[in-house]
């Protein structure tokens, strides 16, 4: 077992039949890695779970409920998983070589729950995602106590240390999210296919049920 716990965070905003789907993948990629789930929901058979109940939707939300299971925890490593996001098995299979550091993983792409004149119903790389990042668990408590006194950011840098692979971790955005939309790389070709996943278009029918030559019919998936 590696001596790394995925925190997975969550306020419970997406649709069920989506999330349960961003779960169930989940689960087949983490092996024997302890899992603690912290969400505003209850979820059952899902790692170790913390409902924290109600709370604002926000940042400093989510940063907290990544503090309370980071002190659940009790590996020298932790990993973040988000509710939106599709992880391939090379993201867990990195072991930082300090644990004084944050790790992003550098191979994200956004993809869009519909069709728009900026995304074109295709994946779009971006430069990192707080929601793709380990760290050693112990520093990772004190950076985020530290930002509480100071009132500043947990992590200033980006990407100052990072780990990839050619399969890259799928970001998507539903509308449903805290940020309905995010910046990509524009200077970068936008694919219809990913490594690992496949066809934009059948990634997308996975998940949000319906597609057509266009991609997902956002006014579908908003109801």
């Amino acid at each position: 077992m590696k001596d790394t716990t995925v925190i997975y965070y969550t306020a419970n905003r997406e649709k069920e039949a989506f999330e349960s789907k961003i779960r169930e993948k989940l689960l087949t990629v983490i092996g024997d890695m302890p899992l603690i789930s912290v969400s505003h929901k209850p979820i059952v058979g899902f790692g170790k779970n913390i409902c924290v109940g109600d709370m604002p939707y926000c940042d400093l939300s989510a940063l907290k409920q990544l503090y309370r299971g980071l002190k659940e925890a009790t590996t020298t490593f932790a990993i973040v998983a988000e509710s939106d996001c599709l992880y391939p098995p090379d993201y867990f299979s990195f072991t930082p070589p300090t644990t004084d550091n944050v790790y992003r993983y550098g191979n994200i792409w956004i993809l869009h729950a519909w069709v728009g004149p900026r995304n074109q119903g295709k994946a779009w790389r971006k430069y990192y995602s707080e929601g793709a990042q380990m760290c050693g668990r112990e520093f990772w408590i004190k950076k985020i106590e530290e930002s509480w006194e100071k009132d500043q950011l947990v992590f200033n840098t980006k990407n100052q240390y990072s780990w990839t692979s050619e399969n890259p971790m799928i970001s998507f955005k539903t509308a449903d999210g805290l940020r309905k939309d995010t910046k990509v790389i524009r200077s970068e070709e936008p694919k219809d296919e990913l490594p690992y996943w496949g066809k934009v278009e059948d990634i997308k029918k996975e998940f949000f049920g319906v597609c057509n030559r266009e991609g997902v019919n956002k006014k579908h998936y908003g109801k």
